[in-house]
C-alpha cells in the first residue's frame, strides 16, 4: 500500500516527494521533522529501503511510518530512495 506524503499527526514529521529524473520515473520521499528550523544543521540519513524497485517504494506505508518515526526521535532528515 502507497501513502502520500503529509504532516504525520502522531510525530509532525513532514514528509514530500521529489523527483529526481522524469526520465526514469526516480523520486525520493523527504522526511523532515517539525523541531528543526529551515536555518539549523542536522544530520541527514539516506535510507534505502530495498527490494529492487521490484517490491515496495519509498512511498509504502511501511516504510512511511517506520521513518516518520525515526526522523522524529533521532531529528534528522531522512531521504528515502
Amino acid at each position: 500500500e502507497v501513502i502520500p506524503p503529509s504532516i504525520d499527526s502522531l510525530t509532525g514529521v513532514e514528509s514530500k516527494d521529489v523527483v529526481i529524473s522524469t526520465e526514469t520515473g526516480v523520486s525520493v520521499r523527504l522526511y523532515k521533522p517539525q523541531s528543526v528550523t529551515s536555518n539549523e544543521k542536522v544530520p541527514l540519513l539516506v535510507y534505502f529501503h530495498g527490494g529492487g524497485f521490484v517490491v515496495e517504494t519509498a512511498s509504502s506505508i511501511l516504510f512511511h511510518s517506520y521513518l516518520n518515526v525515526l526522523s522524529s526521535k533521532a531529528k534528522i532528515i531522512v531521504v528515502s530512495v
